[in-house]
């Protein structure tokens, strides 16, 4: 019931989703040991996408029940729907990364 808390879960996940991505990048090699160090990460970096949609998701749901937003609270509102967005890019569902790309733009 409290958004906050969802919206603080989110941000740790959408962090550690990214410093797996930045490791992943920092792989220039072409071996069958890269390769698999890379793959490695992309199934890590799958499973925070998923710990990520399940914090932003509930934070989103909450916000958008409520009848008027806050300053604040329309600013987390934005955020979680922007970490949705990323976290279904990086599962490959570009249909939902759209949509929830569209409600954080919407929500300036």
């Amino acid at each position: 019931s409290y958004p906050e808390a969802n919206v603080l879960m989110a941000r740790h996940y959408y962090n550690v989703l990214y410093d797996f991505q930045d490791d992943m990048q920092a792989i220039k090699g072409t071996t069958e040991a890269d390769k698999k160090k890379k793959a490695d990460l992309k199934v890590k970096m799958t499973e925070s996408a998923d710990k990520l949609i399940v914090y932003s998701q509930t934070a989103s749901d909450l916000y958008s029940a409520k009848p008027t937003l806050k300053a604040g609270e329309r600013g987390n509102y934005k955020v979680v729907n922007g970490y949705l967005s990323t976290a279904y890019e990086v599962k490959g569902d570009k249909v939902k990364a759209d949509e929830y790309r569209k409600k954080s733009e919407a929500n300036n």
